[in-house]
């Protein structure tokens, strides 16, 4: 692999990361919102399951990979084409910058904060209970 070849590497790892960012974490903003429902329309005319992509960052990620790697195979001279490695490559690049991000800033499930209020709500009424 050349030095040209390893920058459309790595211009295709971080373009689609970006790609797959906006469409599943900002599918719900105005400009993506407008067209999102059209593209899962369209996926799952493929499988049902596969509209159900765009709900995980990681799996668009993926094939994200190979939208940019056909868009640059189709729209640059240079003949790059390394997609499986480069999907692979952007999942779990996408996946490491998630679990930092989780590592940063924690975010409790609000089903299970939710449930551990209830306990301790049953408990302590428990408690007052056997108390008098």
């Amino acid at each position: 692999m050349d030095f040209g070849n390893l920058v459309m590497f790595a211009i295709s790892v971080m373009a689609s990361f970006g790609l797959a960012v906006i469409l599943v974490e900002k599918s719900e903003s105005w400009p993506i919102s407008s067209f999102i429902g059209g593209i899962r329309y369209c996926l799952s005319l493929i499988h049902p399951k596969f509209g159900e992509m765009l709900d995980c960052t990681v799996c668009t990620s993926f094939w994200t990979a190979l939208f940019m790697d056909c868009s640059f195979l189709l729209f640059i001279d240079n003949k790059y084409f390394l997609w499986p490695i480069s999907g692979f490559a952007t999942a779990g690049y996408t996946w490491i910058v998630f679990q930092l991000l989780n590592a940063i800033d924690p975010q409790e499930d609000v089903e299970t904060s939710e449930i551990a209020e209830e306990c301790s709500t049953e408990s302590s009424s428990e408690e007052q209970t056997i108390l008098h």
